[in-house]
Formats: structure tokens, sequence, C-alpha cells
């Protein structure tokens, strides 16, 4: 990571702007109670109290409709995962086209963008 990318990340972080957290606060407010939620690695927390949340290390291990066909509301993905397939697409073409796939076929609903770590919501149905 160069020193401009550190600087920025230290800057939000001291700022309090980290997508983890205000996309958790997002989620805890604004997802209908008792939705059913995929969480893919290194996403935020969801509070499993308030939701039925089944975690996935990779989300690209099922095809989209297997999602709709589990009976998830809402698919989440983190670029702490995500993204280090798309800064080597040379090399990791075909885990590229699973997750351009799982995210074309569902609704983005929102995107929170930290600057070092980006989280998108999908509506399933």
């Amino acid at each position: 990571m160069c020193i401009r990318d550190r600087t920025l990340r230290e800057n939000r972080i001291l700022a309090g702007e980290l997508s983890l957290e205000t996309a958790a606060e997002w989620l805890a407010d604004n997802l209908e109670p008792g939705a059913r939620v995929a969480v893919g690695a290194y996403s935020p927390f969801v509070d499993q109290s308030d939701f039925d949340v089944v975690g996935f290390n990779s989300l690209i291990d099922h095809p989209p409709e297997w999602f709709a066909a589990q009976g998830f509301d809402y698919v989440i993905a983190a670029s702490g995962m995500y993204g280090r397939f798309y800064r080597d697409p040379a090399r990791y073409a075909d885990e590229i086209a699973l997750y351009d796939q799982l995210f074309g076929a569902f609704e983005l609903v929102r995107v929170f963008d930290d600057g070092f770590n980006e989280v998108r919501v999908y509506r399933v149905r």
C-alpha cells in the first residue's frame, strides 16, 4: 500500500468513516426485520438476533439462482474478499466472471466505500 493510500485510510479511520461500520449501521436500520441475508467474507456485522444471517467464505461458491432458491433476500459482498481477484484479472478471470455474474443478477441497493474497503448490498428478490 502506497503512502497516499495509507494516509487516506488512516484519516478516514480517525474520522470514523469506515465503510464496514457505516454499512453495519445502515443494514440494522434499513433491512426488514427477519430478512434472510447472505454475508460474504470480510463483510460488515449483521445482527443474527434481528436477521436470518448465513455467512459464506466465498459467495461465488453458489450461482445467483441458488441464493433465490434458498430464500435469501439480500447478498452482502465486501471488496476485502472479491477485490483481490479484480486486482489481478489475468490470473483470476474465472473468479471475476463469477462475481460479475453474481453482481449482475441482483439489484444493487447500496454501496459503501471508504477508499479502502467497498461493501455492496444486493437485493435478491
